[in-house]
């Protein structure tokens, strides 16, 4: 596990860990965080109302946590959740309650020859066939999440030894840069999860990079294309048996000493 004073630029999540706007700091200034019946809480449920209609608003302080929630209100044993492609906790909160997780991914979305403006669209005509299907009365709700292109760069070696996590390391050593693997080793314990793709996902937060910082990031990236020959594989000495790549330990797999 990597402390954030050891990184240069962090590309781990656009999840709320960007710098606040001067609107932002503001609000908390002049805000009253009561323990119960604040009018800062009444202006969010209101303002989440008015948008989308809802009847109930529970904030949470994180997306995961919201799922959980709702896949706890919402999905049985057996039940099925199709998505363009499950983010690895989403996958998590679904199989948490018994429920199956199945990617639909578009065909073009994990190939990287073939130029389209979008990945992230679902598979319609695998959605219609499961919706129209002798499994039609187990899907219980659908979801969307994003999807990046395959970075060609890893395609060095072979899946099974883990070539976007090996790419994600190298921009590490070579530049400090965190980012998160999204592959065999996030998703490659289910052979049935129709994500053979080998992705990495450099998450920018909003208002805390400059241009000269993306710059950079491309500098480090076009550093390790040119010295990808040196770029080693990796193997897993110890795993957990859930969300393995949070704390899974690996091991670069070094070349064979020629004699």
């Amino acid at each position: 596990m990597l402390n954030s004073e050891d990184i240069i630029i962090d590309l781990l999540t656009d999840s709320g860990t960007g710098a606040m706007s001067s609107d932002q700091w503001a609000a908390i200034m002049k805000g009253d965080e009561s323990y119960a019946g604040s009018p800062s809480y009444r202006k969010l449920e209101r303002v989440v109302k008015d948008i989308f209609g809802f009847r109930h608003v529970i904030p949470t302080h994180q997306g995961r946590a919201a799922e959980r929630i709702l896949f706890q209100c919402s999905l049985n044993d057996g039940d099925i959740v199709p998505n363009n492609a499950h983010f690895d906790t989403t996958q998590a909160n679904v199989e948490n309650r018994g429920a199956k997780a199945l990617n639909f991914p578009i065909p073009e979305a994990l190939d990287p020859k073939i130029k389209v403006p979008f990945r992230g669209n679902m598979d319609i005509n695998k959605l219609k066939e499961l919706l129209t299907g002798q499994l039609k009365d187990k899907v219980a709700m659908g979801d969307m999440q994003s999807i990046l292109m395959q970075p060609p760069c890893c395609r060095i070696f072979q899946r099974s030894s883990f070539p976007a996590w090996a790419l994600g390391c190298a921009l590490y050593m070579e530049g400090g840069i965190r980012c998160v693997e999204l592959g065999g080793m996030m998703y490659g314990k289910d052979p049935k999860n129709n994500l053979d793709g080998e992705l990495l996902r450099l998450a920018i937060p909003r208002r805390t990079y400059t241009e000269s910082h993306m710059k950079y990031v491309a500098e480090v990236l076009e550093y390790v294309y040119r010295h990808k020959k040196k770029v080693s594989g990796y193997r897993i000495t110890w795993a957990p048996a859930v969300l393995r790549h949070f704390s899974a330990h690996l091991e670069p797999i070094l070349p064979a000493k020629k004699e």
